[in-house]
């Protein structure tokens, strides 16, 4: 393999590491935050189904739950993705310095 594309090679990794390294915290509050909204806003709306209407039969656990859901669905869509755009970064560092390392044991640098 050439210099050149050795350099090439570790320009890329070195950018993919600094990228994501930088804005890692962003995406982990991002994450934090989201989580936090989808779990506050569920238990509000567990407590809103609760409560029992007078002359009804009180709900049951389960279908508290489900109401609760389906109520907080799109909190509960931007929770998890926020999670999961997380999980990535981490993974997409550990793949850049594995990369990183790969390429300068090749290079012997």
């Amino acid at each position: 393999m050439a210099l050149h594309e050795i350099e090439d090679d570790l320009k890329k990794a070195q950018g993919t590491l600094d990228h994501w390294s930088t804005n890692f915290g962003q995406v982990a509050k991002k994450a934090y935050n989201t989580e936090t909204e989808y779990d506050l806003a569920y238990q509000n709306a567990i407590d809103d189904f609760s409560k029992p209407v007078e002359g009804q039969k009180a709900p049951t656990v389960d279908a508290v739950k489900a109401k609760a859901f389906i109520k907080c669905e799109q909190l509960y869509r931007d929770y998890r993705q926020a999670k999961s755009d997380l999980v990535i970064a981490n993974k997409l560092i550990g793949i850049a310095e594995t990369t990183l390392t790969a390429i300068q044991t090749r290079a012997g640098l």
